[in-house]
């Protein structure tokens, strides 16, 4: 997808509207399932899903289906006005599917290490898409966001290893 996105607007944003409408169709499967019969597990035990977060699988994925319709009109826009490039707008629909992936995954997962993971992915992700015109205000904030949100998240994961410590059994 990525030489096809270059190539071809149709290609590029296509497969960001279709990556988008998929995921909202499966959520709306998802959720439906959840509904009629209850809590689900996957992948041995990595992956569960509940009332809760059916719910919120299902509405990060309106949103993203949103975001890709707004950025369509947006990003060609921007192109237009010579702030970036046809090129460059495959990083930024690649940037914004990685986020939408991680997001869904923080959703799904069952395990406080992989959920640290993935929060640190969506942190890469929004980096990605906060320096994406690489200007030096965009860099400046990616690099102040990286910096606060990786601080806050290894504190997290100080008290994740904490309380499993405190919950172990010897």
């Amino acid at each position: 997808a990525y030489t096809l996105g270059m190539k071809w607007r149709v290609c590029r944003e296509g497969a960001a509207i279709g990556g988008a409408l998929l995921t909202g169709y499966l959520a709306v499967l998802l959720v439906k399932a959840v509904v009629t019969g209850g809590p689900m597990q996957g992948y041995p035990s990595s992956l569960y899903v509940d009332g809760l977060s059916a719910l919120v699988v299902l509405l990060v994925s309106i949103v993203i289906l949103v975001i890709v319709g707004y950025s369509i009109r947006y990003m060609e826009h921007q192109v237009e006005q010579g702030l970036t490039s046809h090129r460059r707008l495959v990083l930024y629909y690649g940037s914004l599917m990685l986020f939408a992936a991680v997001m869904l995954w923080v959703c799904l997962t069952n395990n406080m290490i992989w959920l640290y993971v993935a929060l640190e992915g969506t942190t890469l992700a929004t980096a990605l898409l906060v320096c994406f015109y690489w200007k030096w205000e965009g860099l400046e904030a990616s690099y102040k966001y990286v910096l606060l949100v990786v601080t806050g998240l290894c504190f997290a994961l100080f008290g994740t290893v904490l309380l499993y410590s405190a919950a172990a059994q010897y």
